[in-house]
């Protein structure tokens, strides 16, 4: 091979090394912007179940306050149910007093 031949191939190699390197320059340009919207979009869902679930968590505490009021509500019913009865049992049990 005579040497203008071999300079020709060399550049040749050289032109499509400079290539190669060009085309995978812009590749990887393209990957972080895809990186990062596919971050964004898992932030963005990380957020949302974090939102769903400190509302799921502010309801069950709702929920455990009322219940516990409720239960209370229900101890003194009962007790004022049991009060009456004894009263009315009461009143029975006097031969004076008709009901």
């Amino acid at each position: 091979m005579s040497l203008f031949q071999e300079r020709q191939a060399s550049a040749k190699k050289v032109i499509h090394l400079q290539n190669e390197i060009f085309s995978l320059k812009q590749q990887l340009e393209k990957l972080p912007a895809q990186f990062c919207e596919d971050c964004k979009k898992l932030k963005d869902e990380i957020e949302s179940l974090l939102s769903i679930n400190q509302t799921t968590l502010q309801k069950e505490a709702d929920s455990a306050t009322e219940l516990a009021g409720l239960k209370a509500e229900l101890k003194k019913t009962r007790a004022e149910n049991t009060r009456l009865k004894n009263k009315i049992a009461a009143l029975e049990a006097q031969p004076d007093v008709q009901l």
